[in-house]
Order: structure tokens, then sequence, then C-alpha cells
């Protein structure tokens, strides 16, 4: 172990603003939850995400994408090989609608993959942009809420994407337009030529292409689908929102509370009594104590209802 830490330090020496070892990664995920990553990587532009990228694919040293952390659950034991996360994005006033970066062009919108999803969202309301105002609630980055395709019954971020950089694993950047990528649910993945699925490439830059509407109506709309979650969701609870995908036509939460499983517990992780499909960290929860919940409730779907629940937090 030693002697691998040595080898790391010696490989990444060029990067020893940006690099740390045996990083916890529980504070860097909602759920607050997991161990140590061998090597965390925060490059701070495209041109170090470039650099480093190139580094751990040199040296063969498995890479894990971390966004804003906001749907995954780290193993107790942490990540062998290299977390790169995706957090760089230049800070834009949302009252500086235009700023030095040129966030907004007419009805495009532009942001990092970092950038907050919140702030793309608060920004195009506040410039009469519509569309993004049906990811009200959701956290995370604009990158991450790309790669699972995010939103829910009111629509999905891939339905406003107008074209997305990426950086491919031989290090160059390509720009993909929206006729070349294909979204489903909760997946992304890119079409002929290219035929890159999300493990082949980063997103380090997302385009939107919005449509004006009265900022009035668009900040009405963003409240009520916001208090429709508040009501709904635990929101405010360590957790990384819903943990199972929806069967088709059918609700993994409903399948779960008609189940009887709300406030079913295993050491400190609990099936949330405001909505089935999230399991909240009460306090102190492994993410072994996750796994052994999530596997009961499947089970006991299974066995009740004959439907086999696929998660949709991301497991390392």
């Amino acid at each position: 172990m030693q002697n691998a830490k040595y080898m790391y330090e010696n490989l990444f020496k060029l990067y020893q603003e940006i690099v740390r070892f045996n990083e916890p990664l529980a504070r860097s995920t909602s759920f607050k939850i997991g161990g140590p990553a061998e090597i965390l990587l925060a490059p701070r532009s495209v041109e170090e995400l470039t650099s480093v990228y190139q580094l751990c694919r040199r040296h063969e040293i498995p890479v894990f994408i971390l966004g804003g952390g906001t749907n995954l659950l780290v193993s107790d034991t942490g990540v062998k090989g290299a977390v790169i996360k995706i957090t760089f994005s230049p800070k834009v006033n949302p009252e500086d609608l235009r700023g030095n970066h040129r966030l907004i062009n007419d009805e495009i919108i532009s942001a990092d993959a970092g950038h907050s999803l919140n702030h793309l969202v608060i920004t195009s309301l506040k410039a009469g942009l519509g569309g993004p105002e049906i990811l009200a609630g959701i956290p995370g980055t604009v990158g991450g809420a790309v790669m699972m395709n995010a939103g829910g019954k009111y629509g999905t971020i891939g339905d406003l994407v107008e074209s997305l950089t990426v950086l491919a694993s031989d290090g160059t950047l390509h720009v993909i337009k929206r006729d070349g990528i294909n979204f489903g649910y909760r997946t992304f993945g890119l079409l002929a030529p290219q035929k890159a699925g999300a493990e082949d490439i980063l997103i380090v830059k997302v385009t939107l292409r919005l449509k004006k509407e009265r900022p009035e109506y668009l900040k009405e709309r963003f409240q009520e689908i916001l208090k429709e979650k508040i009501r709904t969701q635990p929101l405010n609870a360590k957790s990384a929102g819903c943990v199972f995908k929806n069967p088709e036509n059918q609700s993994a939460g409903a399948l779960i509370d008609q189940a009887g499983l709300k406030g079913l517990a295993v050491g400190g992780a609990k099936v949330s009594e405001q909505h089935a499909n999230f399991i909240i960290n009460t306090g102190q929860a492994t993410a072994r104590d996750v796994l052994t919940l999530m596997e009961q409730i499947k089970k006991t779907v299974a066995d009740k209802f004959k439907v086999n629940l696929e998660p949709e937090i991301k497991i390392w």
C-alpha cells in the first residue's frame, strides 16, 4: 500500500494542487456514506481534466467520475483507482446573466459539466428562458444530470439538450449534436458513428436550447414543481434520491409502499416514510446497511408483485 502511494505521489507530482490521496468520499456524496478514494483529482479546467484523464489512461489507472455525488453510494472500503471530481465551473453571478462567461446567448444556455444544476435553472428563469424549470428540486451538476437524463413526469434534461462537448477516451474533445445522442429513461449514450456509452466519454460542457417565456410564469411553475417535491420527497434528508428505477408503467415507490416497507430499517439506513423509493441515512449508516436494505426491498417486492426492481443509484 505504501509503495503504491509513493508511486502515485511521484506520478501526480505535477498536480499537487489538485490531487489528494486516501480522501474520504462520504463528504462528497449526498448520502454522506463511503470510504476513501485512493486518488482524488479535482481539475480546475478542461485542460487539467484532459491532462489527468490521459495520464490515468496511459498508466491503466481505473477512473471514476464524480459530479455532485447526489445519486451515488460508495462502498465502505472506498474506491481503488482515481476519482475525478468534475466541479470546475466559472463563478457566474445570477444577477449578471450574460457576464464575462456568456452563459446565455439568446435562447441558448451553456454551462460546464461541473456547473450547479440548480444555478442553471435559476439563471434561465431570471432570463425568461423556459425548459429547465421542470428540473426544480433536483440536486447535483449539469453534467451529472445529463448522464442520468435527470427529470420526472414534467420532462427530462435530455429534452432540452442542443449539443454536448465531450472528452473521448483518446483525450480528444468533440462537439456532439442532439441527433447524435441517445437519451432514454435514466440512460445516455452516443449514436453512430460515435457509438459510445457513458463509460467511454466525459461530458465537459452542455448546451441547451430553451424557449422564451415570461419570467413571472416560469417562476410560478418552478415554485409549483418545487413545492410538490418538498411535499412528497425527503429533500433535506441524507439520501441519494430515488433508489430504484420505475418498472414500465409502474411506480417503484408505490410498489415499495404497497409492500408495507415504509420505515423499514437496517442499521442507520431507513426507507423514508415520506417517499418509499428513498433510503435515508439516519445518522451513521454504512454502505452495507443500504445494500442490505435494498436487497430486502427487492426480495419483498419480487415476492409480492413478481416485479424485479433495478437500482437507479450508482454503486461504487
